[in-house]
């Protein structure tokens, strides 16, 4: 899949896979192919945020991708951004990032992202942000090393998110 050219920037990094079993690529910041891994059909939303993307996390109805951007790279000169991406109607909306990240997972009940401060491209930062939906409020920390994964464990549930 290659819809903007083999540039060592336009491919995907990371990817999410629905419910339906679709695998969902975002590519720097312009465009999101939705994959039929089985037919191989494709279906194109065209985006906005013109940065260079990495983690990626649906929520749990399958009705909205958000996607770290990292800034510039590539053909691409965007800033770092969270999009989240309305996947019934295509609408994007960004929340704008201080620093650079890598990866990206929900809080259970889908009111907070945790964005890692690692980042593989610039080695990113000792850190982790949290992002406050509800507000559009980000907030950081800063934690030994580079974190590059993420995970969050559900108490209530027993089981990772």
């Amino acid at each position: 899949v290659a819809p903007l050219g083999y540039g060592g920037f336009a491919k995907p990094h990371y990817a999410a896979i629905s419910l339906h079993g679709d695998i969902l690529l975002p590519i720097q910041g312009r465009i999101l192919v939705q994959l039929n891994p089985k037919t191989g059909e494709q279906k194109h939303i065209p985006l906005s945020a013109r940065t260079h993307q990495h983690g990626v996390a649906l929520n749990k109805n399958d009705s909205t991708l958000f996607v770290v951007g990292t800034g510039p790279a590539g053909d691409v000169t965007g800033a770092p951004v969270l999009s989240r991406i309305n996947l019934r109607d295509g609408q994007e909306a960004h929340i704008p990032l201080q620093r650079e990240h890598e990866q990206i997972a929900l809080s259970g009940d889908g009111k907070m992202a945790y964005l890692t401060g690692g980042h593989s491209f610039t080695e990113g930062w000792n850190g982790i942000s949290m992002v406050n939906f509800s507000r559009n409020e980000v907030h950081s920390m800063k934690i030994d090393d580079q974190p590059l994964g993420i995970a969050l464990w559900n108490i209530g549930d027993n089981k990772f998110n």
